[in-house]
């Protein structure tokens, strides 16, 4: 990627005049998008807005390994500045409807996934409530169905990994399985707090078979409440997929984790070549 190679050779007020010009050159984009507008333009903004995206990785990056205190502080002001007009960018209403307008008139994949992102950006700022109402609602089909999504995703974590209480009884461990589960804290009613480290710990070694199956009963059986959210996730994720115009979740994160994969390799092979 030329671009990762410009930006990583870039320091001090070479990078904050990269950065004047970045914005400049993004501005007059905006101003010609909206004078006169066709698909075409979608193609611009998605190119600007990965520009943008890159930028401010890259300069995390170096801000992560920087040792150099003037070199930080013309980071940080780049950082201020991409930070600032990010801002104008995701309030700039007039853009945002019209963006909207052409994205949902087109079947164009990678169009239909710039816009489910874009839509997480209006949520961030808040400029969701200022579109028209055309906007609002192709916005809010997707916004709604990531939301549930994300929020299916989240019960489904903490279903699996919240730790759960076991109680056990105390009178049916021996000996040697009473100085392991000592190991994991019983409380006085003999309750012991059991994740998914301290339960493959005990499986592993506890020989008393009756412990065993009271442990695997009582920590397996929390699958159970897993599969109505399994069958949720599934449903959205066909869904959201459907809606950005694939056949499947899976081709749309194949193609998308194909396009990040080779991202990450070429950000890899410039990085070593500086």
């Amino acid at each position: 990627m030329d671009i990762i190679k410009k930006i990583n050779k870039l320091c001090g007020e070479e990078l904050i005049k990269q950065i004047e010009n970045l914005i400049s050159n993004s501005k007059k984009m905006r101003e010609q998008i909206l004078s006169n507008t066709n698909v075409d333009s979608i193609k611009l903004l998605i190119e600007d807005t990965f520009v943008f995206d890159t930028y401010n990785y890259m300069i995390n990056l170096k801000l992560l390994i920087s040792d150099d205190k003037n070199d930080i502080n013309k980071l940080l002001l780049a950082e201020k500045m991409l930070k600032k007009y990010n801002f104008e960018l995701n309030t700039d209403v007039k853009l945002l409807n019209l963006i909207i307008k052409l994205i949902t008139k087109t079947d164009n994949k990678y169009h239909k996934i710039f816009l489910a992102k874009m839509g997480k950006s209006m949520q961030k700022f808040g400029t969701e409530k200022y579109l028209n109402s055309e906007s609002k609602e192709s916005h809010n089909k997707i916004t709604n169905i990531i939301t549930q999504l994300e929020q299916t995703e989240s019960s489904l974590i903490n279903i699996i990994e919240k730790p759960l209480v076991i109680k056990l009884d105390r009178n049916n461990i021996d000996a040697r399985s009473e100085s392991i589960m000592s190991s994991v804290y019983p409380d006085k009613q003999n309750n012991i707090i059991v994740d998914k480290k301290r339960y493959y710990y005990l499986i592993k070694k506890i020989n008393n078979m009756q412990i065993r199956k009271t442990l695997e009963y009582q920590y397996m059986k929390r699958y159970t409440d897993i599969l109505p959210v399994i069958g949720k996730l599934i449903i959205l994720r066909s869904v959201y997929s459907k809606h950005l115009g694939f056949d499947t979740y899976y081709e749309m994160s194949s193609l998308k984790s194909l396009e990040e994969t080779e991202n990450i390799k070429s950000l890899i092979f410039d990085l070593n070549e500086n």
